[in-house]
């Protein structure tokens, strides 16, 4: 849900008081229920949404959909009015009290991983996976301040979770950054190249960002600060998941152009994940 760019718990993106902002939720989670099909568990209360679930696929799946915007802590460095540059810059001095779940949710997850499915789908908004986002010829690391990169102790209790089970069947879903971005979390940030610990997807956009292309400009070198993404693409589409018990395939679909009538859609590639030994292999 998200009712305001990089909104976090009880704060937009604009410095607005937090009890402004609540009426703006309330207001877009109101309208939210009326036109969308979800259950009665998720109506609109005095305590906001319960907007986290899991679903049940047999023994094949089980589904974690989380809520990585209503419980998170404030971005670190993002603040009105600080520039670009700045921002760039700032390093997150993170503490272990942030979350991005919430303590509740963080709780939920972690007893719900345990359980005989092939696989553990985690269903969630933003990018997990370490990842720099410096453009070429830049030397200093780029962090992400609104996903997971923003919030590294609160993804590293995840991780240690998914470690302390000792699965290998865990699968992310991911959205927001308007590309395909494939690639593998690793067992931590600093060993960003190791051994594969679980399998990301993040889905570009069906049409944010226009047409697109390879990559955005100055991104033709980003893999090589990243040696655990296999795909990075800016082209507008979806991916596709075909998931048995013994392999997780995944299509990515991308459109030639999405301005214009006449688009036609293609598989730029295809990967496939064996719920026993986490990584996207091309397929």
């Amino acid at each position: 849900m998200s009712f305001d760019d990089n909104w976090a718990g009880e704060f937009d993106k604009d410095g607005n008081p937090p009890e402004i902002f609540a009426h703006r939720k309330a207001a877009a989670l109101q309208a939210w229920y009326e036109h969308v099909p979800v259950r009665r568990a998720q109506r609109p209360g005095t305590n906001g949404t319960h907007a986290y679930r899991r679903l049940d696929y047999g023994t094949l799946a089980r589904m974690h959909v989380l809520d990585t915007r209503s419980f998170r802590s404030y971005r670190l460095c993002e603040r009105p009015g600080l520039p670009r540059a700045q921002l760039d810059a700032c390093v997150p001095v993170d503490r272990p009290e942030r979350t991005m779940l919430g303590a509740a949710q963080e709780r939920w997850l972690d007893q719900g991983l345990a359980n005989d499915a092939h696989w553990n789908f985690v269903a969630q908004q933003v990018l997990f996976m370490p990842y720099d986002a410096r453009k070429d010829g830049d030397t200093t690391p780029i962090v992400g301040k609104d996903n997971w990169n923003g919030y590294p102790l609160s993804r590293q209790r995840l991780v240690d979770g998914i470690a302390r089970r000792g699965l290998t069947n865990v699968v992310i879903g991911s959205g927001d950054l308007h590309q395909n971005v494939i690639g593998s979390v690793p067992r931590t940030a600093e060993d960003v190249g190791g051994a594969a610990l679980a399998t990301e997807f993040l889905a570009t956009s069906i049409s944010s960002g226009g047409t697109g292309g390879a990559h955005y400009p100055g991104e033709a070198r980003t893999l090589d600060n990243n040696p655990n993404v296999a795909l990075l693409n800016n082209q507008r589409g979806y991916q596709l998941f075909t998931v048995t018990p013994d392999r997780w395939l995944a299509e990515v679909k991308v459109m030639d152009q999405v301005d214009r009538p006449g688009g036609s859609i293609s598989t730029l590639a295809t990967f496939a994940v064996d719920p026993k030994q986490p990584g996207p292999q091309s397929a």
